[in-house]
């Protein structure tokens, strides 16, 4: 016994005067048309530009032009509020920032190079005497 919906489908086909095609099932079983293929799957990437194996001095130069960035910031919003005993605090903060910036850049980066290496994409190898 069909469901209501599939009797309200035939109802509208009939009044519309729409003829029924193959079943997406059906469809499915066939495959593609005479001589027709599917594109390879196009896959996103870094372009062929290897991923870089992770330094730490990578890692704190990044850091440190965050830590630049933060400086200045603070640095403004101090002056123009016309508290100077917030520029002490906010370049403590800083510090604390760079304290932690520079591990989580460098696992972000160890991590993008392990996934690389694990997934064969391009990426540098690592230099002699560097654990993996």
């Amino acid at each position: 016994m069909p469901t209501r919906k599939q009797v309200k489908r035939e109802r509208k086909r009939r009044v519309h005067g729409l003829e029924r095609g193959p079943s997406p099932v059906a469809m499915r079983s066939e495959g593609a048309p005479d001589g027709a293929r599917k594109a390879p799957p196009v896959r996103g990437g870094r372009g062929g530009k290897p991923v870089p194996f992770p330094t730490w001095r990578r890692a704190f130069r990044r850091s440190a032009v965050i830590l630049v960035g933060w400086a200045v910031l603070m640095a403004v919003l101090a002056f123009t509020s016309g508290d100077q005993s917030s520029l002490p605090v906010s370049l403590a903060v800083g510090v604390v920032m760079l304290s932690l910036t520079v591990p989580l850049s460098f696992l972000v980066d160890r991590s993008v190079w392990r996934s690389a290496r694990k997934r064969g994409h391009p990426h540098e190898p690592p230099p002699p005497g560097a654990s993996v």
